[in-house]
């Protein structure tokens, strides 16, 4: 008599632990469900071109398209002219008089376009045009679309839209990344050094009260040449030096400040032949020199009904020589 009650002790203690098991199973997985949904949230962006203040990107009247950082990375843009290829009604066409790339907005040409990096005006060579090549992908955390007129938030220059490169913001601790490209235009078969070689560096120091954030990129490109027979080439040679260093300082949560020191070459050459009558073919050489040094200080205040005094002063001194010899 006594074994099946033993047995039916057994059982009951059985049942108790797959019923505390089944519990627990299902604790974890509604602690996965809270917790994805926990992921889902931090995922709504927040964007500031379209009202210059922050808000939700559901919340903006105007619509804002945003490219991210991964999808630069998945894009593989070293430029932001590579970065915005992708975006509809969006078109590119080479500047005029240089080598560059503007950009237009839906019928609106690249003077009424207006490129921002954090929120500051590029200085541009001709018009308000900017060539969207010499503004490297290195550090940019993402960069917000605006399409149409936004001439009464940012003047005469934004009736096509509005284009903010924002840059990212140092980790906490101590960051220091290094990366290198080196490419040929070549097959992999060929017998052939590099063509490309691209060096870039990203280092970081966030500490809560002060950060400080210094980035660098350097690029040789040789160029190429569909028939090495002739003298023409088809691909410029380049050459460019990107250098930025900025400081900031959050001593209370009501207010930061920050400076910011910036510095671009560029330098590209191609050769190619054109016929003079009387004379024959003649080689010519197409040389552009690109420099820019930019010093800004920022400072923004917190009031406690979250309304924000800001003020930016800014130097630049920017030169953009393209030289035709013959």
């Amino acid at each position: 008599m006594n074994t099946p009650r033993k047995t039916n002790e057994n059982y009951s203690l059985e049942k108790n632990i797959l019923f505390l098991v089944f519990i627990f199973l299902s604790g974890q997985i509604n602690a996965q469900d809270s917790a994805s949904e926990k992921k889902i949230i931090q995922l709504e962006k927040t964007v500031i071109t379209a009202t210059r203040t922050e808000k939700n990107i559901l919340e903006v009247p105007i619509r804002t398209e945003v490219v991210t950082e991964e999808e630069i990375k998945k894009n593989r843009a070293k430029n932001l002219k590579e970065a915005l290829e992708y975006i509809p009604g969006l078109f590119f066409t080479e500047s005029h008089g240089k080598k560059g790339q503007v950009v237009s907005i839906q019928g609106f040409n690249s003077d009424r376009i207006l490129v921002l990096v954090n929120g500051e005006r590029q200085t541009t060579p001709t018009g308000s045009s900017i060539d969207l090549t010499q503004i490297k992908t290195t550090d940019i955390d993402r960069i917000e679309i605006v399409k149409g007129a936004s001439s009464a938030l940012y003047g005469s220059e934004a009736m096509g839209g509005v284009i903010n490169v924002i840059t990212k913001t140092p980790p906490q601790g101590t960051h220091l990344k290094l990366g290198t490209n080196v490419g040929s235009y070549l097959s992999a078969s060929d017998s052939h050094p590099p063509d490309i070689f691209h060096l870039y560096e990203d280092f970081s120091i966030n500490k809560n009260i002060w950060n400080l954030k210094v980035t660098s990129d350097f690029k040789n490109d040789k160029g190429f040449d569909f028939e090495p027979a002739d003298v023409d080439t088809d691909g410029d040679k380049l050459e460019t030096i990107n250098i930025s260093t900025k400081i900031g300082i959050t001593p209370k949560a009501s207010w930061d400040t920050s400076l910011a020191l910036h510095y671009f070459l560029e330098n590209k050459k191609r050769l190619y032949t054109g016929n003079v009558p009387g004379i024959g073919n003649i080689i010519n050489q197409y040389l552009e020199d690109a420099e820019r040094a930019k010093a800004s200080w920022a400072y923004c205040y917190t009031f406690n009904n979250d309304s924000q005094f800001k003020s930016n002063m800014y130097y630049e001194n920017f030169s953009d020589i393209s030289i035709e010899d013959i």
